[in-house]
């Protein structure tokens, strides 16, 4: 930080002697308090050259303005002012090479502060000096004739227009008033200006024209000289004066019951005193009584209890020492030497002491806890009788002493002193156990009750978190088979462990058992004939009694196999083995669609004829199934493109099997000789049946011998007609 330049630290020693002088001249003397206030005032001001390289500065000039202040209390004030300076902007010592203006600037300087005010005596004192300390801000302002100059001189830069500029500052000092009656003063100040210079819109560097360098320090000494006008004075009863009279209220005490007594209770009959209507003897008793002079001049107060003199300002704490009655007195007197008011009495007060000796033992009620389980206890300790380790647990304990004194507390855990003295104590357990509080409570009073003791336990258990781990033997199951499920799940020692499954499909047999099954019957697939796969997770979830939980999940593979599918019966004419129309939209419509779309599965064809047509000799049953697989296999005209490696065929004779209709798709036109009536039973003996198989699965029970179809035979029909 910059040192302060001379000329400042003079100004601070000039306050400072200020101090010394008017203290010494101050009287005792006192005046009606000044509240408020009003100060024209005049002076000088001088500036310090401004830290530049050119080095301008303001010249010194008269300053003159006004001032307002408040003074709330007896040493601290409030004060605004204005404060107006003109003066001259010079140029003392240009930079080689750069023009600077000869002619100075003619500028206004207008202040405006707030202070805050610090006094050395009270108010109503004939000599106050103060301290005072502030901020505000400052208007600087080139006049008309200092613009017409600078607009009309040659060498200014096209681009400069003088302007006025403001600026933030701070002030100290300090200064003295000087009462010489209830309504007019005169005062003296010394001020230290700190701001930041202007540069009235100019150039703030060296450009070959005139300028002002810009963030430059501008200090202000100022001294001036004014009154003090005290709005107010007048009134009164007579002439315009104010009535000197002192004042008194009736004295009251926040003692309970101190002054409150039994109506008609003489010193000889104590018997109706009570906690509520007095106080015990040897306990202090507090009186205050308010007193006011309507000059505002400092007060005496002389108190007297049963005609002996009690030393007390406006509050008197006076002690009974033994049960009875104490008539209290006061009377007020004005300091002030040369014209004090009469002095006045209060309105006499009565102290009703009682023997308090056989009631004086202090009362401890047994000690509480939030949360209020850390001190239940007992069998396994659980939420509703303890607390977890490194829980805050916050203990309270009420005392009282009947003569209402003070009180001290002293709180141990398990021996060790914890906590402060107050009756309140917040401990944190660190681990699982149990501690015991002790807490006495102590009467600091030299006349004291013997010390008490309560005690109390704070239960602490272990709340770690639970953990569980879960397992399915074996995780992969068909639809509708069954899961062994386990787990294994921990909780802190005192806690009961509840287990929960749950999965978004399927069932348990026992949903909150350690080990139980699960049932994948209820797991929902897609329509269809396809193998499908779908993985279920089931989750176990361990809850302890702190509703603490934890979760592990086991996926569980279930598979859904669709089983052999029994399309229908395609019918053939009487001792015919051609396709009708009606089969060949079956097989292509119908049958054709369902083997593209289940890639997986193999087309199995077993072929009947029925007794009347003498089928063994004449192979009805096996040309029936040729024919069939050449119209899904023959990929030309009409026929498709099923390759044969995914048939498989039996032809059974006579063989007699459920006969099921496959599922027509309308009317067809049909000759005569293939029209198959179905109202004929021996129409249903002329059939192949159809059958789609998926991976895995046995094959219809018709099939006795499973026969691949012969490649050769069935190309040579080609697309059967």
């Amino acid at each position: 930080m910059r040192p302060l330049p001379s000329r400042s630290r003079t100004f601070l020693s000039l306050i400072a002697g200020s101090f010394l002088i008017t203290g010494a001249f101050a009287q005792n003397s006192t005046f009606r308090p000044e509240l408020f206030e009003l100060s024209p005032f005049g002076g000088g001001r001088t500036y310090l050259d401004i830290d530049s390289a050119n080095e301008p500065h303001f010249t010194n000039g008269a300053v003159f303005g006004g001032r307002v202040t408040e003074n709330p209390w007896q040493h601290l004030g409030f004060e605004q002012s204005v404060g107006y300076n003109r003066n001259q902007f010079r140029f003392d010592n240009p930079v080689p090479g750069v023009v600077v203006m000869n002619t100075p600037l003619n500028t206004r300087v207008l202040n405006a502060n707030f202070d805050v005010l610090g006094y050395f005596t009270r108010r109503g004192s004939r000599v106050r000096p103060f301290v005072a300390a502030g901020i505000g801000g400052v208007r600087f302002s080139p006049t008309d004739d200092a613009i017409t100059f600078f607009q009309n001189n040659s060498i200014k830069p096209t681009n400069q227009l003088l302007r006025q500029e403001t600026r933030g500052q701070y002030n100290y000092g300090g200064g003295v008033k000087i009462r010489l009656n209830n309504w007019l003063g005169v005062r003296f100040d010394v001020r230290d200006y700190f701001s930041w210079n202007p540069t009235f819109g100019m150039s703030t560097v060296p450009n070959g024209q005139a300028y002002i360098a810009n963030g430059d320090r501008l200090n202000a000494l100022e001294a001036t000289a004014g009154l003090v006008i005290i709005p107010g004075h007048g009134g009164g009863t007579s002439g315009g004066k104010v009535e000197h009279l002192l004042m008194v209220g009736t004295p009251t005490s926040d003692t309970p019951g101190a002054l409150v007594g039994v109506p008609g209770a003489v010193a000889t009959n104590l018997a109706g005193l009570t906690a509520d209507n007095s106080t015990c003897a040897g306990s202090p008793v507090r009186i205050t009584a308010m007193a006011t002079d309507t000059l505002g001049h400092d007060v005496v107060y002389h108190w007297t209890v049963n005609a002996q003199p009690a030393s007390g300002a406006n509050t008197l704490i006076y002690t009974p020492m033994m049960p009875g009655l104490y008539r209290v007195e006061l009377q007020i007197t004005d300091s002030f030497a040369k014209k004090p008011a009469a002095p006045v009495y209060a309105a006499p007060v009565t102290i009703f002491a009682r023997d308090c000796t056989q009631q004086h033992s202090l009362t401890v009620n047994p000690i509480q806890s939030d949360p209020a389980s850390a001190l239940v206890g007992g069998g396994n300790l659980n939420p509703a009788n303890s607390v977890c380790s490194a829980t805050p647990v916050n203990l309270s304990a009420t005392a009282t002493d009947p003569l209402g004194h003070a009180l001290a507390y002293r709180w141990t855990v398990n021996g060790q002193q914890v906590g402060g003295n107050t009756n309140t104590l917040a401990y944190t357990p660190p681990q699982p156990g149990q501690y015991r509080v002790e807490l006495q409570v102590s009467d600091t009073d030299a006349n004291a009750a013997p010390p008490v003791t309560v005690q109390a336990v704070i239960y602490a258990r272990d709340c770690a978190r639970p953990t569980i781990t879960c397992s399915a033997a074996p995780a992969s199951v068909t639809l509708g088979q069954t899961v062994p499920l386990r787990v294994t799940a921990t909780v802190a020692a005192g806690n009961t462990a509840l287990i929960a499954w749950s999965a978004p499909e399927g069932t348990f047999t026992n949903a909150n058992g350690a080990q139980t099954t699960f049932n994948s019957t209820g797991v929902a697939f897609p329509a269809g004939g396809q193998v499908q796969t779908k993985t279920v997770t089931a989750t176990a979830t361990v809850t302890d009694d702190s509703r603490q939980t934890a979760s592990c999940n086991t996926p569980i593979r279930v598979t859904s196999v669709p089983p052999s599918q029994h399309y229908g019966d395609i019918l053939f004419g009487g001792i015919s083995a051609r396709v009708n129309n009606a089969a060949k939209r079956v097989l292509i419509e119908r049958v054709y669609p369902l083997m593209t779309a289940s890639p997986g599965y193999t087309l199995v064809l077993v072929g009947h004829y029925d007794a009347s047509e003498n089928g063994a000799a004449r192979e009805l049953d096996r040309k029936r199934v040729l024919n069939t697989a050449a119209v899904l296999s023959a990929n030309r005209d009409a026929c498709k493109d099923l390759e044969l490696s995914r048939m498989r065929a039996d032809w059974v004779g006579l063989t007699n099997t459920e006969y099921k209709e496959a599922v027509s798709t309308g009317p067809v036109l049909e000759r005569e000789a293939d029209r198959v009536n179905t109202n004929d039973p021996r129409s249903k003996n002329r059939r192949v049946e159809i059958w789609l198989v998926p991976p895995g699965q046995p094959m219809p029970a018709s099939v006795k011998t499973m026969r691949p179809l012969p490649a050769a035979e069935v190309q040579r029909l080609g697309c059967p007609k």
